[in-house]
């Protein structure tokens, strides 16, 4: 079966490039591969180091919390410089506005290309660490967007869409921040805890749920569209791993609503003695 694999694949390629007038644009894959190395390079020595300098609770964390904290680490980086980047090229870039289905934008293309090797990289430490912190919910998550970013950077498809999706990552080192305060020893009741908390769920409304209705009725208004029909099966990629992203995204909300409820009302009908319970699911890592 799995020496099949490589045909099956290609054949699935081949099937996607049936529209016409595609042309394979391959210079972003460097950008790709430097930016999986240098994310491989800041997990394996560049927090390393100024964690245990600068944060000296990092030091008595297991070996598995000091893996998934550098894990997160190399998520918040990345996640705050792709989603400013994205903020600045949704206002800014007037190439994707005029046409957000064929729009030439290099800032796009380089995004994406930054975007694939951050998610190469984590899903190389997740296989090599699997049964650490090993979690098929991130390899689907991972493998959706690295298609749909492939397509995007290899032929300059749906550009307006790929970057508004990347505007997501501006709510990432929210929920990363709230694991760093729980593995360090926060209460879960103090006022930082619970500010992040909040903070993380109103910047995940904003920009992961608040935005499926524009995004969806944008899709709408390109349907049937010359530009469409001319990138042929692509379309399907576009709705298939946008389904996926936004499916995840409403299940990681409601368990973010769970753990807010619980912090903000049960300190009210329990023992003050009682500490509340987690704001978030721990598994959650977004970006």
């Amino acid at each position: 079966m799995l020496s099949n694999l490589p045909l099956a694949v290609t054949r699935y390629v081949n099937l996607l490039m049936s529209g016409e007038g595609l042309r394979m644009d391959t210079s972003y894959y460097p950008i790709t591969a430097l930016s999986c190395l240098t994310f491989l390079f800041s997990y394996k020595y560049i927090s390393p180091f100024f964690s245990s300098y600068f944060c000296p609770g990092y030091n008595n964390l297991s070996k598995i919390k000091q893996l998934e904290w550098h894990t997160r680490t190399n998520s918040s980086a990345h996640s705050f410089f792709t989603g400013t980047l994205c903020l600045y090229i949704l206002i800014f870039d007037t190439a994707i506005q005029e046409d957000p289905v064929r729009g030439k934008s290099s800032a796009v293309k380089f995004t994406c290309a930054i975007v694939t090797g951050y998610m190469l990289s984590d899903a190389i430490l997740i296989l090599r660490f699997w049964k650490e912190i090993g979690d098929f919910f991130y390899l689907f998550h991972h493998s959706a967007i690295m298609c749909a970013y492939y397509f995007v950077m290899t032929y300059n498809a749906f550009p307006w869409f790929a970057n508004f999706r990347l505007l997501a990552e501006l709510s990432t080192p929210f929920v990363n921040q709230r694991w760093f305060l729980d593995v360090l020893g926060y209460d879960k009741g103090s006022p930082i805890f619970v500010s992040n908390g909040i903070a993380m769920a109103i910047m995940f409304l904003l920009v992961r749920i608040m935005a499926i209705p524009p995004y969806w009725y944008k899709v709408f208004l390109i349907y049937g569209s010359p530009a469409c029909q001319e990138l042929g099966r692509i379309w399907y990629v576009l709705l298939s791993s946008c389904i996926i992203l936004d499916s995840l995204n409403c299940v990681w909300f409601y368990k973010i609503l769970r753990g807010c409820y619980k912090v903000l009302y049960r300190p009210y009908v329990s023992h003050p003695s009682h500490s509340s319970p987690t704001a978030s699911n721990n598994k959650i890592k977004t970006g």
